[in-house]
């Protein structure tokens, strides 16, 4: 049903028994067969790691109230839920108390902590999460008065600080929302499903809040056509809350309340699987790391949830966890017989009030490690955790990554997140976030922000031809710059689906300085520069990169990867000592 769910009733279909959140007791019981059972399987073996994890942390001391450096104790939630889940499946599944009294010695030292500091509301609501699973899990091992206890910490220190937010209509609870939506949301609706009726107005008050707050923010997977705004590391973030709290609706009450049919919500699954290069490195733009491709349990419920077996085949690849093993669909999915497609444009519906990223992701082929691949992107400068970024892209071929998107900076930087430019230091002022630390276009380079905040820079052509070497995708970029005439930016697949065309046309009517940027790791990457300067050669090992300036002018050169003598140079940003920039000057 796509109804808005009945404040006063919603707890009239909530599962009486415990486990409830996220699975049953005939859902363990069905990892416990397997982990039992003499036949080797993926779910025995996801097991067996959460099992051998948990012997781990019964060596360990529980978390304590440890402020990090901007003053916030989300790694001590984030800590807290990873061992309750461990934890939990090894008692379910082995019966043996010593995980049991340890899970309590985590519980016991969270419930006393003198709040969960509601303040950075991200970590109250990862511990809601963690202290949820602690209670449901080993519902029927605690006495009395230790579920109390737990149950009293899950409602004075989560759910009530949560109910004082929604009231004050805190950002994160608008409509404009980002991740933190979906993870407060998500943290607090796990807590009320825990407790349900043992405080069901509470419960009932606090999920219809989180439903109706987060259904508006799933319209940016409408936006992107199932890619998220603010980059893949937090399209992780994001989906590991947002669809946790779908699941533990649908398992508690019997519904997600339509929110799982919004359209882009079924294919956003695709933005991780077709933004991984064949590097098995992904396209981490925005304050993304590069790391290898975000995997989770999620895409185990999006594959049971809408039919979709390349969700499955995708995480069968991963290490898995504890609820990658509850959740286990059976699946003998793979990447050859699931229908994976080589090129994606995230393009989704413009008819949602947020704005997109425009996304495009074009590879020679799937299965093979040595495949070319670009990733590149238009959209919206000045998105949250994004860059100024309009028409960069990152570059895999030969079984490496060549060109690379630096990710984000220190999050403790002053005025790191103050995206409004200011007299005093703010984000645009940090060259990981600048159009000079990107793989694009620097327009009359000087200290302000070098391209227009809140512009969209979108997808105006984009053709797939998996056979043939006919895929392309072209950016117009022109509203992102000032002054400029037209500024496209066009990726092209060439050949058998190995060569890579970058064309850029740029026009003004005045004389313009133009700067072309293409970051590369180094020492690890060397480059040799023809006589001529129209050629380089990039080698890494033994593996060999030709670039060649077809038309246009200018000779490349190789810079280092520090601020233009024009751009700000603030103090303690990152000194990118592991990267230098392949270069092109164009004046006039």
């Amino acid at each position: 049903t796509t109804a808005q769910p009945a404040e006063a009733a919603m707890c009239n279909t909530l599962a009486q028994e415990h486990p409830r959140i996220f699975v049953t007791a005939a859902r363990f019981a069905r990892l416990r067969n397997a982990w039992q059972s003499t036949v080797a399987s993926q779910p025995k073996t996801w097991a067996q790691s959460a099992i051998n994890s948990a012997n781990t942390i019964l060596t360990q001391d529980p978390v304590t109230y440890n402020q990090d450096v901007r003053g916030t104790i989300l790694d001590q939630s984030r800590t807290a839920k990873d061992r309750l889940y461990k934890l939990g499946v090894a008692w379910q599944l082995t019966g043996e108390s010593q995980y049991a009294e340890r899970a309590w010695e985590e519980l016991s030292a969270v419930a006393a902590f003198p709040d969960w500091h509601p303040a950075h509301f991200l970590a109250t609501a990862e511990m809601t999460h963690a202290c949820a699973i602690g209670y449901d899990w080993f519902y029927h091992y605690w006495t009395s008065s230790r579920r109390t206890t737990i149950r009293s910490a899950i409602i004075n220190l989560g759910l009530n600080a949560g109910l004082s937010q929604y009231t004050s209509n805190v950002g994160w609870s608008q409509s404009s929302g980002n991740n933190w939506n979906m993870v407060c949301n998500g943290g607090l609706s796990i807590g009320a499903l825990a407790v349900g009726a043992e405080s069901e107005a509470l419960a009932e008050n606090i999920l219809t809040r989180a439903i109706n707050s987060t259904r508006p923010v799933w319209k940016h997977f409408t936006t992107d056509n199932g890619a998220w705004y603010e980059g893949p590391g937090y399209w992780g973030y994001t989906t590991e809350y947002g669809i946790r709290m779908l699941a533990a609706l649908e398992w508690a009450l019997g519904s997600d309340f339509g929110i799982s049919g919004t359209q882009g919500v079924s294919e956003s699954g695709l933005a991780p699987i077709g933004s991984t290069g064949p590097s098995n490195v992904i396209f981490n733009f925005a304050d993304a790391g590069a790391g290898g491709a975000p995997r989770g349990p999620v895409f185990q419920w999006m594959a049971r949830r809408y039919g979709q077996p390349l969700y499955d085949a995708w995480e069968n690849l991963g290490s898995g966890g504890a609820l990658d093993a509850l959740w286990w669909n059976d699946s003998t999915a793979s990447l050859t017989n699931s229908g994976a497609q080589p090129d994606r444009a995230f393009h989704g519906d413009a008819g949602t009030a947020f704005k997109p990223q425009e996304m495009v992701t074009l590879r020679g082929r799937w299965y093979d490690s040595r495949a070319t691949f670009i990733g590149c992107k238009g959209g919206e400068m000045g998105a949250a955790h994004g860059n100024l970024d309009a028409g960069t892209f990152v570059l895999d071929a030969l079984g490496k990554r060549w060109f690379h998107d630096l990710g984000g900076d220190n999050y403790a930087l002053p005025g790191y997140f103050s995206d409004t430019p200011s007299s005093g230091t703010d984000r645009w002022d940090y060259y990981r976030m600048r159009p000079e630390g990107q793989n694009t276009l620097t327009v009359s380079p000087s200290a302000n922000a070098d391209m227009v905040l809140d512009a969209v820079a979108p997808l105006v052509a984009y053709q797939s031809e998996p056979g043939g070497s006919g895929s392309f995708a072209i950016h117009d970029l022109t509203p992102v710059y000032s002054g400029m005439t037209r500024v496209w930016r066009g990726a092209r697949l060439l050949g058998a689906r190995d060569e890579l065309l970058v064309q850029d046309e740029i026009q003004a009517s005045t004389g313009k300085t133009v700067w072309w940027f293409a970051h590369f790791t180094y020492p690890a990457t060397t480059v040799a520069i023809n006589p001529d300067g129209t050629s380089a050669l990039l080698t890494q090992g033994a593996e060999r990169l030709w670039c060649k300036i077809l038309s246009g002018g200018g000779t490349f050169q190789v810079m280092d990867a520090v601020p233009l003598p024009t751009s700000p140079n603030p103090a303690g940003q990152n000194a990118n000592a592991g990267y230098k920039k392949l270069a092109i000057q164009l004046t006039g």
